[in-house]
């Protein structure tokens, strides 16, 4: 048998696999995890117009590791690995370098020796040479200064993955260039949230960004959330996999800088569900994996699920090689969907005691007009000018009986219902029809052609709901009266 080898183009390869998907978020994380890999307690970020360094004081790679570490594909993802070593696949340094720029240095250190390696895009695109690496000189390398007597520097040039606009358009290059580190510090904060803080157990690592510490932060704000199970539940044939959920506590219970912090940027209702940890460094958060659709009385429930650094799980779970997606496997999934409800129910029983209402009408006469009380809250109030009040009050004069019942509707109640299960359209229709006659005559009697055509009427009309969800029936009477 014959054979015959076939080597990829490398300039075409590195082009088309640099669109893998990856975010200045992710790619920034690959090179973090290989950081932590390697045993780095402090690591250093560097950003710039021109350029991002990352910089760790971990074990640092000799030449033969270093060049292993450049090749693409370098790790055998079927291999056995150490349950601390957060890659998996070989790819994450090139991918994640290649997809943020043109011109990729390392520079390594350990205790008895120094190596720089340099994939420059740019350089294989024009010389045709293949897999061609440069060894440039130390000296010429930004940040190569300051790597400390161990540890490794990454280096990104020409960094054309940030897709930032002409950076003579200063002042929108400037403000998305900013945007786009402070979301990175966000990202980093959380993802990394066990490392920094040094907690379940994680040896301690400080990020900085910018010579800025970057903060951790931890999604179920554990010291005063409540945790049910009280302690974490754990699953699977080799009892690997843990899970616990926390309550987040009700707005009732924190100012307000800390409910708008604790629901990060996309609010509580994309943040709710399962958050996935690999070698405890998380890699899906706010997912329900189709458990559950988002709703508004689970919004305060998040599951922390952690998952054993096992080849087996990975292929379980299907975790890519950016680790930004999974899938939840059979058995998982149907052990949360037993245990769903009651996982979060505390969340429900929290949003319906403490529950509010908005009610809103664009019309010239609503029903319900809000109004700005001193304090800065809205109060809602029954509209004393609308028809069918002012029918009540011309007859009866029951003002009383109006702001008795305005100063005690169940909002709370109806929050709750509608938020969990919402009336169908045909049982409101059912309940309304004996009171739509009579409504309408109430209406009806406050105009008269003369003083208001048929659309504008119609226009108040729309304004109650109950006519509104009946609005065949009361086109078809409108007709009948104005049009005949």
């Amino acid at each position: 048998m014959k054979t015959i080898t076939i080597p990829p183009d490398a300039h075409n390869f590195l082009q088309g696999a640099r669109n893998t998907g990856y975010t200045l978020n992710t790619a920034l994380a690959d090179i973090i995890d290989n950081s932590l890999s390697s045993g780095a307690t402090v690591i250093d970020i560097h950003a710039n117009i021109d350029c991002i360094a990352i910089i760790d004081n971990g074990s640092g790679m000799d030449e033969s590791t270093l060049l292993e570490a450049m090749r693409v594909g370098s790790k055998d993802p079927l291999a056995k690995r150490d349950s601390d070593d957060l890659g998996r696949f070989g790819l994450g340094l090139n991918m994640a370098s290649i997809s943020m720029c043109d011109k990729t240095t390392v520079v390594t250190k350990t205790c008895t020796s120094e190596e720089t390696l340099t994939l420059d895009l740019e350089h294989i695109k024009s010389n045709k040479n293949g897999w061609e690496y440069l060894k440039l000189d130390k000296a010429s390398i930004p940040f190569a200064d300051q790597l400390p007597q161990q540890g490794t520097l990454v280096l990104w040039e020409k960094l054309v993955g940030l897709q930032l606009p002409p950076i003579d358009e200063k002042t929108l290059y400037e403000k998305q260039y900013n945007e786009m580190i402070n979301d990175a510090k966000e990202h980093i904060g959380l993802v990394y949230h066990r490392f920094i803080n040094g907690s379940d157990g994680v040896n301690k690592c400080a990020i900085r960004l910018n010579h800025d510490p970057i903060k951790p932060f931890d999604p179920f704000i554990s010291e005063q959330s409540i945790r049910h199970p009280p302690e974490p539940e754990r699953f699977g044939p080799d009892k690997d996999i843990t899970f616990q959920a926390f309550t987040l506590p009700h707005p009732s219970k924190v100012n307000k800088e800390d409910w708008e912090k604790f629901g990060m940027k996309t609010g509580y209702m994309n943040n709710q569900g399962l958050y996935v940890y690999r070698a405890n460094r998380l890699i899906i958060w706010g997912n329900w994996f189709r458990l559950s659709p988002r709703k508004e009385l689970t919004k305060l429930c998040r599951i922390k699920v952690d998952l054993p650094n096992t080849l087996e799980s990975d292929q379980r779970w299907k975790i890519t090689v950016d680790k930004s997606e999974a899938k939840l496997p059979p058995a998982f999934r149907e052990k949360l969907s037993d245990l769903l409800d009651n996982l979060t129910g505390l969340s429900k029983s929290l949003l319906q005691k403490g529950a509010g209402a908005k009610l809103r009408s664009e019309a010239s006469m609503p029903l319900w007009v809000t109004q700005q009380t001193p304090s800065g809250t809205k109060k809602f109030s029954v509209n004393l000018e609308h028809p069918m009040i002012a029918n009540f009050l011309d007859n009866n004069d029951p003002i009383q009986l109006v702001k008795f019942i305005e100063n005690n509707m169940p909002m709370q109640d109806i929050y709750a219902y509608l938020a969990d299960s919402p009336p169908t359209t045909d049982t409101e229709k059912e309940d309304e029809q004996s009171d739509l006659q009579q409504t309408l005559d109430t209406m009806f009697s406050y105009w008269e052609p003369s003083n208001k055509d048929i659309e504008s009427l119609s226009i108040e009309l729309r304004a109650v709901p109950s006519l509104a969800r009946n609005w065949d029936q009361v086109e078809r009477l409108l007709k009948e009266k104005y049009q005949r």
